[in-house]
């Protein structure tokens, strides 16, 4: 059989829009509703998850302008541009260094629900094992069908979230909603600080905009897929409080899949509901590690550039394999993402706006 190319090397608008919402919508459409409910009396929750996608929608935006400023032009040379080769080095290592993170932190997301709820004999290093292997086929690939895969798995994960929460309309309780406004700014505030965390992958667009067929959409598309997560995360939210109650809510490990337990179809005919919606939901898991092991590797690449894609596979495989093992119980867990959310907050907040205001004052980009 002779090997298939694209006729093209780049991706459109709706790549860029399912990219941005696969990476946000991953291990967080399980554990969210819990961590937002811990900060939050009775369903507060969607005021903190209105703060953080308003404030991820607008950094959103500035990291999409700061990338269509250089078209066709890779995150290490644009930077060098604005705040010379060195510094431009240490971003780039300090990127790749997140973007590990965050693989590492859903392959064990994905391992240990899948040992709670599909696996239970199955060792945990077995599952991360596997799963590396499948995600290192995929980035070992071509780019541009890493990216189009995003547009056959993410719209069947949205329509399944979206009938979960309908197919248990009959069982919410618009009183556990209630009271509104009952909770105080600062715990808001840290309620919006945890949904953050779920927001910030829009990051991505810096990496992935010189791939971009019209990189003037660049933008749009960013927010357009911003949009979408948010939308999912609000559903998801809403009905977990209303289902299951703020107390439940806040207590139990995965929420939304205790949610799906509760569907019961006329007759029987479907029963264990949340085990159809996993397996759809490590769809997401998988797109989400393998787009961020992916932005590793462009980082490195664009650093060491006589180095082979294949031989960043290899190497990059085993630390993630390492990382992913590393915590031990849940609290480290909890440790882990600490570790993230402050990885989160510098380079998806600070980083983009202080590069796009140093471009502006020194009139480099497309609009010099």
């Amino acid at each position: 059989m002779n090997h298939f190319e694209y006729s093209d090397k780049k991706i459109g608008n709706k790549e860029l829009a399912m990219a941005v919402s696969s990476i946000m919508v991953g291990a967080g459409t399980l554990t969210f509703p819990r961590l937002v409910a811990r900060y939050t009396i009775s369903a507060d929750g969607w005021i903190s998850i209105m703060i953080a996608g308003a404030v991820a929608i607008f950094f959103a935006w500035v990291a999409a302008r700061l990338a269509s400023r250089f078209p066709n032009t890779g995150f290490l040379d644009y930077t060098s541009k604005i705040v010379t080769k060195p510094v431009s080095y240490v971003l780039t290592f300090l990127f790749a260094i997140h973007f590990l993170l965050i693989a590492s932190y859903a392959t064990r997301g994905i391992a240990s629900a899948s040992k709670l709820f599909m696996l239970p004999k199955t060792p945990t290093e077995v599952i991360v094992f596997i799963f590396l292997l499948v995600v290192s086929y995929c980035v070992i690939g071509s780019r541009t069908a890493l990216l189009r895969v995003n547009l056959f798995f993410f719209p069947m994960v949205a329509f399944i979230i979206v009938v979960i929460q309908l197919a248990n309309i009959r069982f919410f309780e618009p009183e556990d909603l209630l009271p509104v406004f009952a909770t105080d700014w600062p715990h808001l505030f840290k309620g919006a600080q945890a949904a953050y965390l779920y927001f910030a992958g829009y990051t991505i667009v810096l990496f992935y905009s010189s791939y971009m067929n019209r990189p003037k959409d660049t933008g749009k598309m960013t927010v357009y897929g911003l949009l979408i997560s948010f939308g999912l995360y609000v559903l998801i939210y809403i009905f977990a409080m209303g289902i299951l109650s703020p107390v439940v809510s806040e207590n139990t490990m995965y929420p939304t899949l205790a949610v799906a337990k509760s569907i019961r179809l006329p007759g029987d005919f479907l029963i264990r509901f949340e085990s159809a919606y996993f397996a759809i939901f490590m769809m997401t898991i998988f797109n989400t590690a393998s787009m961020a092991f992916d932005v590793v590797i462009i980082c490195l690449s664009s650093m060491f550039r006589r180095v082979k894609k294949v031989v960043w596979v290899l190497i990059l495989s085993p630390l993630i394999y390492i990382l992913a093992m590393t915590p031990q119980s849940v609290v480290e867990m909890a440790m882990s993402r600490s570790i993230l959310v402050m990885f989160a907050f510098a380079f998806s907040l600070v980083v983009p706006v202080s590069l796009l205001m140093i471009a502006k004052f020194r009139g480099v980009g497309t609009n010099d």
